[in-house]
């Protein structure tokens, strides 16, 4: 079973889909309840995954007093794994001169700021922040305080990240008012396998992408009110260099365990 998800997983597919894909399989309907149990995770994410794997052409949902679900067969699966394939061959056949002929005409161009890119407009920052944590290999780093930008039902990508076996180690700072809703909010990502501490300040928002590249959020305010600028920087030295503040910042952090005993 673990060689038919990893297998799976190179074709699109992040690790809880093919897992469940995989259960489905192996009897002809099931229940979100059921695959939620067999696959151990929660009934609400499972809805989510199935959704998915209906609109991949994978499962397919039977109505009736009680809402099932049954695999789509394999062999049909596969025939769109192959015809996905193709398509992707053409495009890079396609696409290869292209690329080329661009970096031979700019190969020359050496701007020494190209490693730093400023991000002004809060899609542009969630775009390339999301592009890197699907990119990282080894660990994400983040210093999050509010007003956080993240809710819990649409950060998918960090969740694949883990379920790759990225280390994601993440720092909050107090958000004062609603404290429930705060210990739920990190209580959830601890949950989905993020490391965390809490700290009472933090000086800014931050991330840190495989001792590489850094992201930093920083909050000004004008006349339309609070306003965010980021800056990414894809630098090795300045990565380890900020990676040593993160670590006195963790060193000196709580547990949610501690924080909620508080």
């Amino acid at each position: 079973m673990e060689n038919l998800i990893a297998e799976l997983t190179k074709f699109g597919l992040n690790e809880l889909e093919a897992k469940v894909y995989v259960i489905l399989l192996q009897k002809q309907f099931y229940t979100a309840t059921e695959i939620s149990k067999t696959a151990k995770t929660n009934r609400t994410q499972m809805y989510d995954i199935l959704s998915k794997l209906i609109q991949k052409g994978m499962c397919t949902e039977v109505l009736g007093s009680v809402k099932k679900y049954s695999a789509v067969d394999p062999e049909t699966v596969i025939a769109r794994f192959k015809e996905k394939v193709e398509q992707t061959r053409d495009t890079i056949d396609n696409l290869a001169p292209a690329l080329i002929n661009l970096y031979q005409n700019n190969i020359e161009n050496d701007d020494p700021l190209d490693f730093v890119k400023v991000l002004r407009t809060t899609k542009n920052i969630y775009e390339n922040v999301m592009q890197l944590i699907r990119s990282a290999t080894e660990s994400v780093l983040v210093f999050n305080k509010p007003p956080y930008a993240m809710k819990p039902d649409e950060n998918e990508e960090e969740i694949c990240s883990i379920q790759k076996g990225i280390q994601h180690k993440c720092i909050y700072e107090v958000e004062t008012g609603n404290m429930k809703e705060f210990i739920k909010k990190v209580k959830y990502f601890e949950q989905v396998g993020e490391r965390v501490r809490i700290v009472k300040k933090l000086p800014m928002k931050m991330l840190i992408i495989d001792d590489h590249y850094i992201v930093f959020t920083l909050q000004h305010h004008g006349l339309q009110g609070a306003q965010f600028t980021a800056m990414m920087i894809e630098h090795s030295d300045l990565a380890k260099l900020l990676k040593r503040t993160f670590e006195l910042y963790w060193n000196e952090g709580v547990t949610l365990q501690e924080y909620s005993k508080k």
